[in-house]
């Protein structure tokens, strides 16, 4: 069986999910569409994120609830974990630009990627990961209180 990505539009022409129907079916016929909405074909991997414009019909993507889209998609396939391994690497390599040795990893593809100078994402990631141990640290120190009474 053929089939295609449909984004259901609700009246106000915001997204109101998408659904994968046969080739030649509407969702409606499907049984996937009971409110009725606006259905527009899309690609699988765009157009979950954004607006219908109903005097063009144009489904305009709103990047950053796209970039939203990336970041939850990828926490539920890898997790907290593969998360926050990544920042830990990510805060070594700060630390070592920062003592002033040059290092090709994921700093500088990140620089690369998103214009930003190596320095002001190692300078950026070390701020954030003091933040964090600064908060553990509270923590473990509120744990020790409370233990002591």
């Amino acid at each position: 069986m053929t089939t295609r990505w449909v984004v259901l539009v609700r009246p106000d022409g915001m997204f109101g999910g998408r659904t994968q129907v046969e080739l030649g079916k509407t969702a409606a016929e499907e049984g996937t569409n009971p409110n009725g909405w606006i259905e527009i074909d899309t690609d699988a991997e765009i157009g979950h994120e954004g607006k219908y414009d109903f005097a063009t019909g144009i489904w305009s993507v709103d990047g950053a609830a796209a970039a939203a889209a990336i970041d939850r998609a990828y926490l539920v396939e890898n997790g907290v974990t593969a998360i926050d391994l990544a920042h830990r690497i990510k805060e070594l390599e700060a630390r070592i630009i920062l003592a002033g040795l040059a290092i090709d990893g994921r700093l500088a593809r990140e620089a690369e990627a998103t214009g930003k100078t190596v320095d002001e994402l190692a300078n950026t990631v070390v701020t954030n990961a003091d933040a964090e141990a600064d908060a553990e640290l509270a923590r473990i120190v509120a744990k020790a209180d409370a233990r002591a009474g």
